[in-house]
């Protein structure tokens, strides 16, 4: 039988719990307690905790790993990604909640409740189909809604022009927010922005950076040594983000943490999430924060004091 040009068939078959512990041994992953690792790959997949294992793995081509190489060890590093991503997007909540009430808010006090409903409202020319887009999600979910406030309206008002705005964004995405964020006029984003401490392309490229990050966090993937799809823009003229010893690279999840710190202190300056996230490093001290590009000492640079 033919495959296509370029493609091999899969040959590899499942391997019992057994197998996969003899199989890392083989490849040199030091077991410190063979019961324990059995219950970590029941609950958790052999292929979901061999990327925890990837970074210690030989440079020399083959599946082998670097002496010393350890099943606990990388649990830890799995533990601490986990508990990371819980810490990342109980920030975002924040931030997607308090962005969503500041375009409602703004759009419909200078266009009306249902503003949303009309293309003048955003930027020409308009993306037609991306607005489409966001007009069919919003009637769908509302349509589908079982949430009070939702079933409150269908029942009380004409529902032809669908919800209110301040509405409407309870039932977006954070994608859909972003694509609200996007249509909108140069002069409202600016407003939005500005509120926020940005302007309008540099916050923009945050709101972007931060929808990747949640999907990842929602989908359970890893960001410890996660290399950047979306990285964010940097804020050229803030000299907080450009402070020598504390370098923000953009592309890796450092920037993100220090777009979700900044932003809070807008949002909410009495919040102690950066005291927890300051925990959790103390919680793992033998985590590499190379890997995150954490600079040694950041805590005492201006976007974290």
């Amino acid at each position: 039988m033919e495959t296509p040009m370029g493609t091999a068939l899969y040959s590899k078959t499942a391997l019992s719990i057994a197998d996969q512990i003899s199989l890392l041994e083989k490849r040199g992953v030091v077991i410190e307690d063979t019961a324990f690792a059995q219950r970590v790959l029941e609950t958790v997949s052999y292929y979901r905790f061999s990327a925890y294992l990837y970074p210690f793995r030989k440079n020399d081509g083959t599946d082998g790993y670097v002496p010393g190489t350890s099943f606990d060890r990388c649990w830890q590093y799995y533990r601490f990604d986990r508990k990371l991503r819980f810490c990342v997007i109980d920030a975002i909540e924040r931030v997607e909640v308090a962005v969503k009430t500041k375009i409602a808010n703004h759009l419909s006090t200078k266009y009306g409740s249902f503003s949303y409903r009309n293309a003048s409202t955003f930027a020409a020319p308009i993306n037609p189909v991306r607005y489409h887009e966001l007009l069919a999600f919003i009637d769908t979910e509302t349509q589908k809604s079982k949430e009070e406030f939702v079933e409150h309206f269908r029942r009380t008002y004409d529902t032809a022009n669908g919800l209110p705005l301040w509405m409407a964004v309870e039932v977006m995405t954070f994608g859909n927010m972003l694509t609200l964020f996007r249509l909108m006029k140069k002069q409202d984003k600016q407003v939005i922005a500005r509120y926020f401490g940005s302007n309008e392309h540099v916050f923009e490229s945050w709101l972007t950076n931060l929808n990747y990050i949640r999907n990842i966090c929602a989908h359970h993937g890893r960001l410890w040594n996660r290399q950047l799809a979306v990285s964010p823009l940097i804020p050229a003229k803030d000299a907080a983000w450009h402070e020598s010893a504390c370098p923000i690279n953009p592309n890796r999840i450092f920037s993100t943490l220090c777009i979700l710190k900044t932003l809070l202190t807008v949002i909410a300056p009495q919040s102690n999430w950066r005291e927890r996230f300051y925990s959790l490093l103390k919680e793992f001290p033998t985590i590499h924060r190379i890997s995150m590009a954490i600079p040694e000492g950041f805590e005492k640079s201006a976007l974290w004091r």
